[in-house]
């Protein structure tokens, strides 16, 4: 099957689609996953920062389990597991078990389960509007996304390539964190380009 570019968002509306990550990025990121050897039978991808779906998508086309959460869930983003149903039937596939909790990053609830592996793709830019100023709300939710995090967990994070070293300055200030940092690729009119930094708690 060929599929069209960005083929895991295009039935979101303009807007939410401005929000949501490519699927070269998403190619990229899973590339990276495989070739550390984190995506197994039975991995389940942590996507903190779940918006419309459009990720969860990806992940399902390609057989990966996900738990997305997002505070929107319900409202801005309404019946993501209904919208996912269709996106299957537009692309005659069989997925696999995807979740999706209604949760505030900031106050996140107490799951029974522990991620090993987690895909978090903050706010960032003038789309994604958030109370605090950006750069730190996103390191800020580094440390409660942790609370869900198996001991040696690997966390992926994407933040623009200007944030980079203030993040990483914020969050070893009083931790020890083993990272690495590649770029994503790159749009012809990317304005704002976007850096992978991989950490290993």
């Amino acid at each position: 099957m060929v599929l069209p570019h960005n083929f895991h968002k295009l039935h979101f509306p303009l807007e939410l689609q401005s929000y949501c990550l490519g699927d070269e990025k998403l190619s990229f990121i899973l590339k990276e996953m495989k070739d550390n050897g984190e995506i197994k039978n039975d991995t389940q991808l942590l996507l903190p920062f779940g918006g419309p779906g459009s990720a969860t998508n990806f992940f399902d086309f390609h057989k990966i389990n996900t738990v997305s959460g997002d505070i929107e869930y319900g409202r801005k983003y309404d019946s993501p597991d209904q919208q996912l149903i269709r996106f299957r039937q537009e692309y005659n596939y069989e997925g696999v078990q995807q979740k999706f909790i209604t949760w505030d990053v900031m106050a996140l609830p107490k799951l029974k389960e522990k991620f090993h592996l987690a895909l978090v793709n903050p706010p960032y830019g003038v789309n994604c509007k958030t109370e605090a100023c950006a750069i730190e709300f996103a390191s800020e939710s580094f440390f409660k996304i942790l609370q869900l995090m198996e001991t040696n967990g690997v966390l992926y994070y994407v933040i623009p390539e200007e944030w980079v070293d203030s993040f990483i300055s914020f969050i070893t200030k009083n931790n020890k964190f083993t990272f690495t940092k590649k770029d994503l690729p790159k749009s012809l009119n990317s304005k704002n380009p976007l850096t992978l930094l991989r950490i290993k708690i």
